[in-house]
């Protein structure tokens, strides 16, 4: 066994025995090799376990790495893959995911050219639509003029395992949601990224998952979500230059202007403004939201984005948001 691996694939699961064939197939198939396969068990109940070992047992030629623990949550089970991985970088996966062939290649090509902390590429988001048909929904590709700090999803992504381990970096339960917590903070101390511009990755979307949940209690209702990501930002910016201040600030722009049409009430929607102006209270200032030459947004996502920040200034985005609310009530009539 190669003591340090150029990647480790790292996949936490907790009863997703159904879907660990799908994920190990598409691993065996990577034209990329210099790489170990960590799987880390959060106390599974189905047979899990069993499909790991059979998979181990019966390709010896691939490095595959099975620790099991007590349940303790998706976020203790991740950081067993950040404890454990012996790689130069380390890939982040879910159990129900799977890459293309030419993942690892593409990542590790453009590790290797640029020695970046973080590499990014593009995924597409799928769908079951039932009796094992998949659909792609949205395609998240690398826009024209990439920010590490706009892409804060796992997909498709590799960390340099030595700055999460120098600075101190973990999920920790207390934050959600988890994604933008870590790779926000790892973001910070992240000296350069570097980017796919390729799709290479599916993200496979769970209705079951407790991200989907809708419950207002919910630590993963977005209104609770976006609590915490501003509690985060406003502890971060800083810490931070100006233009990667600049950055951060338009991916809290885009997640509250997607969240505004999500408001149920106007009450929602003035808790939500509160949030953003608390954390970022000169954000309209901010020249990324109109400068399609410098955006980190995708070009279609800039020109709603642009429409959405003039209302917001001229005070309109709240009768607008109440209009899509009316709109939305009156067609499950």
């Amino acid at each position: 066994m190669k003591e340090t691996p150029f990647i480790t694939i790292g996949i936490a699961s907790y009863n997703y025995a159904r879907f660990l064939p799908r994920a190990f197939e598409a691993i065996k198939r990577q034209s990329f090799r210099d790489f170990e396969v960590l799987y880390c068990d959060d106390g599974s109940t189905d047979d899990s376990v069993a499909v790991i070992r059979s998979f181990m047992e019966n390709h010896p030629d691939m490095t595959i790495r099975l620790v099991e623990g007590k349940n303790g949550g998706v976020m203790a089970n991740k950081n067993r893959i950040l404890q454990n991985a012996r790689g130069e970088y380390v890939m982040l996966c879910d159990a129900d995911d799977w890459m293309d062939d030419n993942c690892l290649e593409l990542l590790a090509e453009k590790a290797k050219q640029t020695g970046a902390d973080r590499i990014i590429a593009g995924f597409r988001n799928v769908t079951d639509k039932g009796n094992g048909v998949l659909e792609t929904g949205q395609v998240e590709e690398v826009p024209p003029h990439p920010s590490k700090w706009n892409q804060f999803q796992h997909h498709g992504c590799l960390y340099r395992r030595a700055v999460y381990v120098e600075q101190d970096i973990w999920f920790r339960p207390d934050c959600y949601p988890d994604d933008f917590d870590f790779i926000e903070r790892f973001n910070a101390h992240c000296g350069q990224a570097a980017f796919v511009h390729q799709v290479v990755y599916n993200f496979y979307h769970n209705g079951q998952s407790t991200s989907s949940v809708k419950d207002r209690t919910s630590r993963w209702y977005y209104l609770n979500l976006f609590r915490e990501i501003t509690a985060l930002t406003a502890q971060l910016l800083p810490q931070l230059g100006q233009e990667d201040a600049w950055q951060l600030q338009a991916v809290v722009m885009r997640i509250y202007l997607a969240d505004v049409f999500s408001t149920r009430n106007g009450g929602e929607l003035r808790e939500l403004t509160a949030l953003l102006n608390r954390a970022m209270p000169d954000c309209l200032n901010n020249p990324l939201l109109y400068s399609r030459a410098r955006s980190p947004y995708r070009t279609n996502t800039f020109y709603k984005s642009l429409v959405l920040v003039i209302l917001m200034r001229l005070h309109c985005l709240a009768p607008a948001a109440a209009l899509y609310r009316v709109l939305q009530r009156g067609g499950k009539t």
